[in-house]
């Protein structure tokens, strides 16, 4: 498996977070990336121990618009405590390429989220994680967000 990276994009205020929040996590039934493979994404939040707590996305939309909101909280909470702007916070996002014959079953996808999450934050020690998903219903393929602030 290999993670190969697109060039990070910055956010221009709170209303365009709380929309890609929203796009991370699948909020909206309507959204075009939402479908029946949702529930097979995952997210990745960090504890304060450098450890990673790792779940699949809940099938009940309001549960995902809480841990939304848990997120928006969270990155604003980053930003001030380390007495940064939205400008500061960022995303990168990652694809994951399998190596010929590589299978990566649904069931493996939150402990490759737990290890992606881990060997990323060992590469990037001048910012704070505030989240990990792994998107797997998009045609795409397997690819990881990270939400980030550099500090």
């Amino acid at each position: 498996m290999q993670l190969n990276t697109s060039d990070p994009f910055g956010f221009n205020d709170e209303k365009h977070l709380v929309n890609f929040i929203n796009y991370l996590l699948r909020t909206d039934k309507a959204q075009k990336w939402t479908c029946d493979d949702t529930v097979n994404n995952c997210i990745s939040l960090p504890k304060i121990n450098s450890e990673f707590v790792v779940d699949y996305f809940s099938h009940n939309l309001d549960d995902r618009k809480l841990v939304a909101s848990s997120i928006k909280i969270i990155a604003t909470n980053q930003l001030a405590a380390y007495k940064k702007n939205i400008s500061s916070l960022e995303n990168s996002r990652y694809v994951i390429e399998l190596d010929p014959g590589e299978i990566l079953e649904n069931k493996d996808y939150k402990t490759e989220l737990f290890n992606i999450s881990k060997y990323l934050d060992t590469l990037n020690k001048n910012e704070k994680t505030i989240c990990y998903t792994l998107h797997s219903d998009q045609e795409e393929g397997l690819h990881v967000h990270r939400l980030y602030i550099n500090i």
